[in-house]
């Protein structure tokens, strides 16, 4: 971001909070310390700042304070509001994340430096004014023109003609004594946040209201949108597999060679070095779709960090973890019905850089039905990658790292069924969290299926005998049943899903019937 100040005609209605002030809002807020603002009595007050941006882009953001009279009380209501207009145009997909980073920020501004009333700063409430048209101004340039044009919408008398802009030598910071805006209401509590003002003359803090709540999307729409970026998703990956940035490079040697033979034939050299412009550029569009699922794989494996964090009890639960969990659930219902198959939903939300916003605000109930909602429209139209691609597989490089067991890795990030998988003893950290192969995903699983299947074969001829009054030879299928206890641990909710054993249903039906001890009736079976 452009470190130069923006001229501002601020007056005794609105106040500029400097570049400096922006970056200093962190530091106060780990300190419970708040600098806070002079609000004119009796008159709304704007406060102007920059937001820094993704790609060195800014934004120009703006917070109102507005008093409301209130006949029962001598104290002052106060409306809050907040918009931001960004310098440059953003595709759908990046708009939501924008809106997380301007308000995070907008409420780390409005909690140090403002504090009229209680108020939770949500992207419904934080207005998003579209950016000027394209042109060949800079970021810096374009915000300025945004602030001017806030400013043009205001009205006449709130400015004054004297233009403020903070010096851009110290970084654009004023000291308290030489800028009168700067001034503080009331001293910074030794306490913390807690106890925002204190009352003036006549008491100025504001009563509490309700916060803002955020208007969500329905669930039928969410899973919807969901299903639909997967699938979007999945096609982009097979566009991809057909060239791979590899493929291309083995092109580009190829007519290298070509062009090494052609020195001699200016007319056919001009066109295979058009050919080799071709090449580069679809590799150019290759490596950036490429590049798309490695740098979604960077917010998956921090959102994984924070998931394990939370199920450890060290940290709170983020809208990232929460959306990290909702993926692995996705996938966790998938494996017993998809396969190994389901993975692919990882890579396909790579593609689409998507990190399910909208549901990772809905509840532990609410996330589980959407899970199964997703889980189930994607039946059957899920495609399996090539075995030599590589999958992400954040539980594994966890365990490594960190040394905690596999299976409790796999279960606090939400897919118990996946563990069968377990991790490679002899691959060290950085391999692991390269991913694993496909093909040795599918080996695995394939064996860890097969295990299963015989399993409820055996199971099925017990049930049938239990069903039919066959209780002589009822005991001995039952103990040649050979689940592996190793098979169980790993993945419990698919084991459950496939194979419950007919002993604990044998248990459960005679226990109701004649309350005689399993062992005992074994026994009297047998």
């Amino acid at each position: 971001m452009d470190k130069a100040e923006f001229a501002l005609p601020c007056g005794e209605f609105s106040q500029y909070i400097s570049i400096q002030d922006v970056k200093e809002a962190p530091n106060l807020a780990k300190k419970d310390i708040q600098k806070l603002r002079h609000l004119r009595q009796g008159q709304p007050t704007s406060f102007y700042f920059s937001v820094p941006l993704l790609n060195n882009h800014i934004a120009a953001a703006e917070i109102r304070v507005c008093p409301i009279s209130n006949p029962h009380s001598q104290n002052p209501y106060y409306e809050v509001s907040a918009r931001y207009a960004p310098c440059h145009q953003a595709d759908d997909e990046s708009v939501g994340d924008e809106l997380d980073q301007v308000c995070r920020i907008v409420q780390q501004i409005y909690n140090i430096y403002i504090v009229a009333a209680r108020w939770t700063f949500t992207q419904d409430c934080l207005k998003r004014q579209s950016p000027l048209p394209e042109s060949n101004l800079t970021c810096h340039q374009m915000t300025q023109s945004n602030f001017d044009g806030f400013i043009a919408h205001e009205p006449s008398n709130r400015h004054s003609e004297n233009r403020h802009s903070a010096p851009s030598d110290n970084g654009g910071s004023s000291s308290q004594e030489d800028n009168p805006q700067s001034q503080s209401r009331s001293r910074t509590s030794q306490k913390g946040l807690k106890t925002k003002r204190f009352p003036t003359a006549v008491v100025e803090t504001a009563s509490i209201r309700p916060k803002r709540l955020r208007r969500s999307r329905s669930t039928s729409d969410i899973t919807t949108a969901i299903i639909s970026r997967i699938i979007d998703g999945m096609k982009r990956l097979e566009e991809l597999a057909k060239h791979t940035s590899l493929q291309i490079d083995l092109k580009i040697r190829a007519i290298e060679d070509e062009c090494q033979a052609l020195r001699g034939d200016p007319e056919k050299l001009y066109k295979t070095l058009g050919d080799l412009e071709a090449s580069f550029l679809h590799k150019f569009k290759t490596e950036r779709e490429e590049s798309k699922i490695s740098v979604w794989a960077s917010w998956l494996y921090a959102a994984c960090l924070r998931q394990i964090l939370y199920a450890k009890g060290n940290y709170k639960r983020t809208r990232r973890s929460n959306a990290a969990r909702l993926i692995f659930s996705i996938v966790n219902k998938l494996l017993p019905i998809e396969g190994i198959n389901a993975l692919t939903i990882l890579p396909a939300l790579g593609m689409r850089c998507s990190v399910l916003s909208d549901a990772a605000y809905k509840g532990d109930i609410e996330q589980d039905r959407i899970s199964t909602i997703v889980a189930n429209g994607l039946r059957g139209k899920l495609v399996p990658l090539p075995d030599g691609y590589k999958v992400y597989n954040p539980a594994g490089w966890i365990s490594k790292v960190t040394q905690i067991d596999i299976r409790e890795a796999y279960n606090h990030l939400g897919m118990p069924n996946l563990a069968v998988l377990g991790v490679d003893p002899e691959c060290s950290p950085a391999e692991a969290g390269k991913g694993i192969m496909m093909q040795q995903m599918r080996y695995k699983w394939s064996a860890f299926e097969s295990d299963a299947k015989a399993e409820l074969t055996t199971l099925q001829q017990a049930f049938n005998l239990f069903v039919a009054g066959n209780f002589e030879q009822l005991p001995q299928v039952i103990q040649s049943s050979n689940l592996k206890q190793q098979a169980h641990e790993n993945s419990a909710d698919l084991v459950a899903l496939l194979s419950e054993t007919l002993s604990q249903i044998v248990d459960r039906w005679l226990d109701k019937k004649t309350g005689f001890d399993y062992e005992r009736r074994c026994d009297q079976l047998s």
